[in-house]
């Protein structure tokens, strides 16, 4: 699918976004703040890493509870009237993944050079990388609480040193028990 690029911004501030929709769809980046939009009834908190994808007509706003910044772009799919690959509004947390910032911040660049027309790849970059994280939330929520409290513990300390005897203590499991959690993981996702 080809994507085309039609301009891209930032905000930032405290006032209200009054109720507004686009020709193209939106994606809005929370870079720093909170905020909520509201959208088809619905509001969606955000802080920084959430990701907004509004399709193209809804009607939406955007609250800050304090003083925020978001980036936004907005664009069309090239030969594709009216309809999307999503037709509701959703919100993505990305955890501040450094691929999904990089990429926004690269279509920020190119729009303030008016070089928009060479953004249209990093969409489709910013999508599919949405995908993949949806992906990941998908099968992650799926892993029973003690291994998701150890994959948190290591990320968060992978510079350390970690050893297995502290990670079962710090999840509060035997090093036998983690171990087995662990193996039935592996061998369900093989």
């Amino acid at each position: 699918m080809e994507y085309e690029l039609l301009d891209a911004g930032c905000f930032r501030g405290e006032r209200t976004v009054p109720f507004h929709s686009h020709e193209g769809a939106e994606l809005i980046y929370v870079r720093e703040g909170k905020c909520a939009i509201e959208m088809e009834g619905r509001s969606f908190p955000g802080v920084p890493g959430t990701l907004y994808a509004v399709p193209p007509g809804i009607p939406h706003n955007q609250t800050h509870m304090k003083l925020t910044e978001t980036w936004f772009c907005r664009f069309r799919i090239r030969g594709k009237e009216g309809g999307m690959e999503w037709e509701s509004c959703f919100t993505q947390e990305t955890g501040c993944d450094h691929w999904i910032e990089r990429w926004f911040g690269d279509v920020l660049e190119l729009c303030s050079q008016s070089l928009a027309y060479s953004g249209d790849g990093l969409i489709a970059a910013i999508l599919r990388r949405m995908e993949l994280l949806e992906k990941k939330d998908r099968r992650e929520a799926a892993l029973p609480e003690h291994v998701l409290s150890a994959m948190n513990f290591i990320r968060e300390n992978y510079a350390s040193q970690i050893t297995l005897e502290g990670l079962a203590r710090h999840v509060g499991l035997s090093v036998s028990r983690l171990k087995t959690l662990f193996h039935e993981i592996g061998r369900a996702h093989v």
